[in-house]
């Protein structure tokens, strides 16, 4: 190719977008390994849950509460109980740090505050 038609179809490009994180892959994931820490009693099980923790806050502060109720939901598929409490209880704590301004109605199914 020459250097014209090199620049010319680089410059046609365009930029390169971000796709936006799988919530609900990512809080199934982290809530089965904080399960999996918890159940074989390993030292990792803080580190687990920390980061489950972080991954709902950050899924209640960007409004993708349904992939939190997503993730309990395919997680309650898979059998693991005690890792869809887990996410129940830190979508609660998230979900009261959240602003008034920002909380809907209660998720009835759930029982913690879901923005719609």
């Amino acid at each position: 190719m020459s250097r014209k038609r090199g620049v010319a179809s680089q410059s046609k490009r365009r930029a390169p977008t971000r796709t936006p994180p799988n919530w609900s892959s990512r809080i199934f994931l982290a809530a089965r390994q904080a399960a999996k820490d918890y159940a074989t009693e390993s030292s990792g099980w803080d580190e687990s849950l920390a980061r489950l923790e972080q991954l709902i806050a950050q899924s209640l502060d960007t409004g993708t509460d349904k992939h939190v109720v997503r993730a309990m939901e395919d997680l309650e598929e898979a059998a693991l109980g005690e890792a869809v409490n887990t996410v129940m209880i830190c979508a609660e704590n998230a979900a009261s740090s959240l602003p008034k301004s920002a909380k809907s109605p209660v998720c009835s199914r759930w029982g913690w505050i879901a923005r719609r």
